[in-house]
């Protein structure tokens, strides 16, 4: 059994999808960790294995009943078994407007090859980016917040 990955579609590709009458009654986008109350058993198992590889960039992995036979620090954590954190909280691309607050303060930290940095949540293991709340010390600054916590 072979599992490919069909890239990322964009909103073109997407508004083109008609399910087979009789066949498919309708299509939705779900979080990873909803896959197994969804999917039979092994097929969870599958996709939920190939978007590790995504995830890794490992490239083909080979699976035993539908786990990988070597595991990474995504299996070993259940990162794709548990819930991402639903932040709603609204996206301002800097300068901020001087009259504008800043009450969070989050970064997208990428390194050389790409990669994106990101924090595993202790309670629920989501994965989230490095950011947080202003502390005094970093004078209302909200750079300086970002950069102290990417560095905590």
């Amino acid at each position: 059994l072979h599992v490919f990955d069909g890239g990322v579609w964009d909103d073109e590709q997407l508004a083109a999808i008609r399910p087979a009458p009789g066949e498919i009654d309708d299509i939705e986008f779900v979080e990873p960790a909803d896959l197994p109350a969804l999917m039979a058993p092994d097929d969870a198992r599958r996709a939920l294995s190939a978007l590790r590889a995504r995830v890794n960039g490992a490239g083909p992995v080979f699976l035993e009943d539908g786990i990988p036979i070597a595991p990474t620090v995504l299996d070993r954590v259940g990162i794709l078994r548990t819930a991402r954190a639903r932040h709603h909280l609204p996206f301002h691309p800097t300068p901020v407007p001087a009259d504008r607050p800043v009450r969070q303060s989050w970064v997208w930290a990428f390194a050389p090859d790409g990669r994106v940095l990101v924090l595993l949540e202790p309670d629920t293991g989501a994965a989230v980016l490095p950011g947080g709340t202003p502390e005094p010390e970093d004078g209302g600054d909200p750079v300086a917040t970002a950069v102290r916590e990417a560095r905590e």
